[in-house]
C-alpha cells in the first residue's frame, strides 16, 4: 500500500509495479495523479487511522510506504501497528511529525538543534522576538514543504507578525507554533535507510533555498561537495537524531544546517524525501535504488544499498514571475548536454503564484554530470535558458 497519490508519489507507484508487486493506493483526492497507476485505489483521509487500518486489513497488505509528505506518516504507523508489519512505531511517527515533540526528544538526547520555544499565541511570539536580535523562524509544529514558515525580525510590523502566527497555526493540528532561532550556514539533507536499527547513509544532499522569509527549497545537488571531516560530522549528527527518534526500519530524510562549523538538526522526516531526490538524483549519482530499498524494507526484505556509480546529479526548480503564463519556450534548453529531464509543469494560461512554499514551485530541470559541481552548472544554465513569460499578477 502507498499512502498518497500526488505527483510526488508517482515514481514510487511505478517502482513498486516494476518490482512485480500488486499496488494499492490511498489519497483523499479521487482525481489524483496516481489513481490510474494502482491496481486498486481507495479514497480516504490520510489522517483517518481507523479507515486506513480497515482498508489495509481488508486488502491483506504485506507492507506500507509513503514519500515526500509528513501528513500520512501517523496513518502509516497505525497500519504497521495494527497489522504487525515492519515500519514505524506510533511513538516514532508522532515524534517525527510534531516538531515540538521532535525538538524535545533531540534535546534530551543532546543532539545539536537551534534554540526554540513553543508559542501558544501571538503574545508569545512578540516576547520572543524582542529577545531575538537576529530574528527568528516561525513555523507550524506539523507539516512539510515550508508550509506556514516565515522569518520575522525585530521591527516586523504587528500586522505581519499576526498574519505569520495565524498562517503557521493553521498548518498545525495542535494550534501551537514553533519559534526557532534563526541560524545561517550551508544547508544539507541526509538520505538514509534503516535496517534493523542500523542507519545506512546513502547520500548527503546540498540544498538551495529561496532564503528568508519562507526558505522554500529551490534546488538540490547530490552528492554534496564536502571534506571527509565535514561529511563525517554531518552523518554522525543525522544518525544520532535518527536513532534518538526511534526509526528502526525504513527510510529517513534529515535536514541539517551547519552553523559556524557545527551541524544542527532542523527536521527529521521518517520517510523518503521529496523534491525528486530519491526518485531521480540519488539513482543518477550513486546507482542506489532508494524507492526499491524503502519498499523492500517495508516488506521485510534485505535492500540492496550498494553504490555502483560515482557521478553528480542536480535539480533546479524554475521560478517564473507571479502572474498568468503567456509563453513557454524550452527549445534552446533541451539542447544543453547533461540535461536529463526538463518539465515546466505549466501551460499557457496557467497562474503562477508568489513562491511561499513547495506547492508554488513550478517546473524543474534534472541534470547529470561527472560530478556535482558540473551537474549544478548545467542545471543553472538550463534555468537561465528556459523562457517562461507571465503577465503582471
Amino acid at each position: 500500500m502507498i499512502l498518497g497519490g500526488g505527483v510526488q508519489q508517482a515514481a514510487l507507484y511505478r517502482r513498486a509495479l516494476a518490482m512485480g508487486l500488486e499496488v494499492f493506493g490511498v489519497d483523499p483526492d479521487p482525481r489524483c495523479a496516481c489513481r490510474a497507476l494502482a491496481n486498486g485505489f481507495h479514497v480516504a483521509d490520510l489522517r483517518d487511522e481507523s479507515t486506513l487500518t480497515e482498508i489495509a486489513r481488508r486488502i491483506g497488505i504485506a507492507g506500507v510506504v509513503t514519500v515526500a509528505a509528513d501528513y500520512p506518516v501517523q496513518g502509516l504507523a497505525a497500519i504497521v501497528h495494527a497489522l504487525g508489519l515492519l515500519g514505524l512505531s506510533r511513538e516514532t511517527a508522532l515524534a517525527c511529525t510534531d516538531k515540538a515533540r521532535m525538538r524535545q526528544t533531540l534535546n534530551q538526547a543532546a543532539i545539536a538543534i537551534p534554540d526554540f520555544q513553543i508559542c501558544e499565541d501571538r503574545a508569545d511570539v512578540d516576547t520572543i522576538l524582542q529577545e531575538s536580535p537576529d530574528g527568528l523562524v516561525l513555523k507550524p509544529t506539523g507539516g512539510s514543504g515550508s508550509k506556514g514558515v516565515r522569518f520575522l525580525h525585530f521591527g516586523t510590523p504587528a500586522r505581519d507578525v499576526s498574519a505569520a502566527f495565524q498562517e503557521a497555526a493553521a498548518f498545525s493540528q495542535s494550534g501551537q507554533v514553533l519559534a526557532e532561532q534563526y541560524i545561517t550556514g550551508p544547508e544539507y539533507s541526509v538520505e538514509a535507510v534503516n535496517v534493523d536499527g542500523e542507519p545506512h547513509v546513502i547520500a548527503i544532499t546540498r540544498k538551495q533555498t529561496s532564503g528568508p522569509p519562507h526558505f522554500v527549497e529551490t534546488g538540490h545537488d547530490v552528492p554534496a561537495s564536502l571534506s571527509a571531516a565535514e561529511s563525517s560530522a554531518i552523518q554522525q549528527c543525522a544518525k544520532g537524531a535518527i536513532n534518538s527518534l526511534g526509526i528502526v526500519n525504513g527510510a529517513s530524510h534529515t535536514e541539517i544546517i551547519v552553523d559556524g562549523g557545527t551541524p544542527k538538526i532542523i527536521e527529521v522526516a521518517a520517510r523518503l524525501g521529496g523534491g525528486y531526490i530519491n526518485s531521480d538524483l540519488i539513482p543518477l549519482a550513486t546507482g542506489v535504488d532508494m524507492l526499491g530499498a524503502a519498499i523492500n524494507v517495508a516488506l521485510g526484505r534485505t535492500p540492496d544499498l550498494s553504490v555502483t556509480r560515482n557521478a553528480g546529479a542536480s535539480i533546479r526548480f524554475f521560478q517564473p514571475r507571479a502572474g498568468t503564463v503567456q509563453k513557454i519556450d524550452l527549445r534552446d534548453a533541451v539542447e544543453i548536454p547533461g540535461a536529463v529531464k526538463i518539465d515546466p509543469i505549466l501551460a499557457v494560461g496557467d497562474r503562477v503564484s508568489e513562491l511561499r512554499d513547495s506547492r508554488d514551485r513550478r517546473g524543474f530541470v534534472i541534470s547529470m554530470a561527472a560530478n556535482q559541481i558540473e551537474s549544478a552548472r548545467i542545471a543553472e544554465l538550463v534555468v537561465s535558458t528556459v523562457i517562461i513569460e507571465t503577465t503582471d499578477p
